[in-house]
């Protein structure tokens, strides 16, 4: 399933036509129409927005899994140990809770967006 599809799929599922999604994310909603049409790809931040707009994690909107294991890597697990510890806490807001998860899914899209383009342009 492409993002675009992806992204059709959650909208309509909520209920949201293209321009209440607009109104949720500032994104165009022709633009979101190219997306749901595979004619365009959203960029990270767009899709940061758009996940954010539908009250999910980018990795929901991206179908990647967040969480990976890589017990050989000492700050992975540093980090790890770090969100799973954050996500469980109450004494912290539900939307605290929700930016820091979110902040954590940009920054492992831009990752892996940088990692294809390494990969894209590697000889």
């Amino acid at each position: 399933m492409t993002i675009g599809e992806r992204l059709k799929e959650l909208r309509t599922l909520r209920g949201l036509t293209l321009v209440e999604l607009e109104d949720k994310s500032g994104v165009s909603f022709v633009q979101i129409g190219r997306y749901e049409n595979n004619k365009a790809k959203p960029s990270a931040k767009t899709i940061f927005k758009l996940a954010n707009a539908l009250n999910i994690g980018i990795e929901e909107l991206t179908n990647k899994l967040i969480h990976t294991t890589n017990s050989d890597d000492p700050d992975f697990i540093k980090l790890d140990a770090k969100y799973t510890k954050l996500k469980n806490l109450e004494v912290i807001s539900k939307e605290s809770k929700n930016a820091i998860e979110k902040i954590f899914d940009l920054v492992i899209l831009e990752s892996s967006i940088n990692e294809a383009k390494l990969k894209k342009y590697k000889w």
